[in-house]
């Protein structure tokens, strides 16, 4: 179950509507969508920073929205269905598919709060007051351990700890779970501690199925320093016209190599510089860790003769197209001779390592595992190609180098696939 946990509940949304109540404009929202209503978010955050009623106010609009106020509401339903469409989008060029979309308001307006308080409170007794704040205390010694988990902030609002809470608590009665996944980036990683320990506090024996996996942030070089994407800073790049800017770096060499071989149209041309140019973000991303924080480079992203994602996706299409000059069903193993030269040998073995590969990457949630065997598979497969004729020899020779090449083929295109790639068969 593929849950898109949307940050759609909290003091940011209370920042969103006060920012909204100062300066919105309907006729710019209608026209800028979301490109607009983060220009108000930086804009009331550049505030907040000289003024502290600024984040009093945005609290205090917060709190109204937990209590069901209904201008607030409505605000709050508006913008959440503009982000939505936005992401739908994005979502969709990325081969992203979930199924739930319910976030943290999830929690709120179903009664889970409520329902997760009562649970650890009235039935479990691990609630204590702390400072006015209603916690869970997770570490005798608060002074050099783990600080406690904070249900219930002084002012009587809910905290993302508190939701996260809930949310397993329901996430669990709802599925029994053997693994709860949490994907988020390194900076949540003592968030999770906190929830992790507190669940384990309250006594639930499936505290242990819950998993945090981090990554990395992507940074970006501005005026020659590395800084880290913010939204209330105003450093964010948005995802669409990242993606647009990618494919058109792409372009020039993905449609200069299929007009040479005058293979597809204008429509499978456009498809096929799409495919190379998300891929190029997706392998960028994947392959050097996730726990790296990254800085995107350009060139080594859409380079097709270095270690990308272009690279494997060619080589995709390279054994597509041996296979396409072949003209007929790749043969069975009847007839076929023994692989036996030092290249085909190499690539045999380099093909039997792949499950190990996957269940290396799946035990460590790791896939930049996949990503480094698929590259070693590509060019393992080139200095292959690069001595071995495939085609016109002797048949059981190329029955046997077929079958090889298929082999290499499936495994590609698998390989992409997990990691969310596309397979183009003509490049």
């Amino acid at each position: 179950w593929r849950i898109n946990y949307l940050g759609d509940w909290g003091v940011q949304v209370g920042f969103q509507i006060l920012a909204w109540r100062r300066w919105g404009d309907e006729a710019r929202l209608t026209a800028e969508g979301i490109d607009y209503l983060t220009d108000l978010y930086v804009r009331i955050n550049q505030e907040a920073k000289d003024d502290p009623e600024v984040d009093a106010e945005a609290r205090r609009i917060f709190l109204d929205l937990e209590n069901g106020n209904e201008e607030y509401l409505a605000l709050w339903e508006k913008f959440r269905a503009l982000t939505l469409d936005c992401l739908r989008h994005s979502y969709t060029r990325l081969g992203v598919e979930f199924d739930s979309f319910d976030g943290e308001a999830f929690c709120e307006r179903e009664g889970l709060l409520d329902a997760a308080f009562d649970t650890l409170d009235s039935e479990l007794g691990v609630v204590e007051k702390s400072r006015g704040a209603l916690v869970i205390k997770l570490d005798d010694d608060e002074e050099n351990g783990m600080p406690p988990l904070i249900l219930r902030k002084s002012d009587g609002a809910s905290s993302y700890a508190t939701r996260d809470v809930a949310a397993a608590m329901w996430r669990w009665n709802s599925f029994h779970f053997a693994r709860n996944i949490y994907v988020t980036d390194h900076t949540q990683s003592l968030h999770f501690q906190q929830v992790f320990r507190a669940l384990a506090r309250a006594g639930f024996d499936w505290a242990d199925r819950n998993v945090h996996v981090p990554y990395g942030l992507v940074k970006i070089r501005e005026d020659g320093k590395v800084l880290a994407m913010s939204t209330r800073d105003g450093t964010m790049i948005r995802l669409e016209p990242f993606l647009d800017a990618t494919v058109d770096a792409v372009r020039r060499v993905v449609e200069e190599g299929l007009k040479k071989r005058a293979e597809l149209d204008a429509a499978e041309t456009e498809s096929a510089c799409e495919a190379v140019g998300v891929g190029s973000v997706i392998f960028w991303a994947q392959s050097r860790g996730r726990r790296n924080d990254l800085v995107f480079e350009w060139k080594e992203a859409t380079d097709t003769s270095g270690n990308s994602g272009p690279y494997l996706q060619y080589a995709h299409a390279r054994l597509c197209g041996i296979l396409r000059k072949y003209e007929e069903p790749v043969p069975d193993s009847d007839g076929t001779r023994p692989l036996d030269s030092p290249e085909e040998l190499r690539l045999a073995r380099c093909l039997d390592r792949y499950p190990d590969a996957l269940r290396r990457a799946m035990d460590l949630f790791e896939p930049s595992v996949v990503a480094e065997y698929l590259l070693e598979l590509a060019s393992t497969f080139s200095s292959f190609y690069g001595q071995h004729r495939v085609l016109g020899q002797e048949e059981s020779v190329t029955a046997a180098r077929l079958r090889l090449v298929d082999a290499t083929r499936v495994a590609l295109k698998n390989g992409l696939s997990i990691l969310g790639m596309a397979a183009p068969e003509r490049m």
